[in-house]
């Protein structure tokens, strides 16, 4: 059985209420115990969490994929990519490798991409689960967002993290999950040997 992942946001995306957040995984936590939903076989929550950077080091806003069935959280980093709002849909979200790596779209785009693969667009603008996705003959699945590659190619266009990776071969890795409570903090880490200018 699939559930459907809530998205919690008060106006601006990178300002969830962590008010609304907690209650919400109050009573989710309890719905998920053992014998309430045996069928259950996923249950998320996506936040946003904006972390302030300060002059020496900068800090990034995260998606937080709550995951309440296993208990766990896991952020997905959140970058932007436009050069003085040439583009709104500029902001890049760093996936884990094996669900794509580097996407960039609109920040509600890059929500929905958060909440993993199990979701599906369809070209009419539907959310499909992808099994049913695959089997379907009416809907064919888009991505709403270009892959970084895909980006840079098209726009001939980067931002502050690739600009850096590509100058010191260090890639900003993505974080492995954690405690369902956990805050994440990303932060800017310079390699050994570098200095921001």
């Amino acid at each position: 059985m699939y559930s459907h992942v809530f998205t919690t946001t008060c106006g601006d995306p990178f300002r969830s209420s962590s008010a609304v957040v907690d209650t919400i995984l109050f009573y989710l936590c309890a719905f998920v115990e053992p014998g309430h939903a045996p069928a259950l076989e996923r249950l998320r929550v996506i936040k946003w969490q904006f972390n302030p950077s300060n002059n020496l080091v900068e800090s990034f806003n995260v998606l937080v994929r709550l995951d309440v069935h296993n208990d766990t959280s896991r952020p997905i980093t959140v970058f932007p990519c436009s050069i003085g709002g040439f583009r709104q849909d500029s902001w890049l979200a760093r996936l884990p490798e094996e669900e794509g790596g580097d996407f960039v779209s609109f920040p509600w785009v890059l929500g929905d991409l958060a909440e993993g693969p199990e979701w599906q667009e369809s070209e009419r603008g539907v959310r499909i689960p992808a099994p049913i996705m695959a089997e379907s003959t009416v809907y064919q699945a888009v991505s709403p967002a270009l892959t970084g590659d895909e980006f840079r190619k098209q726009f001939n266009m980067s931002c502050r993290p690739w600009v850096d990776e590509d100058k010191t071969g260090y890639k900003i890795p993505t974080e492995k999950a954690g405690d369902l409570l956990k805050k994440w903090e990303i932060r800017e880490m310079i390699p050994e040997g570098w200095r921001r200018v």
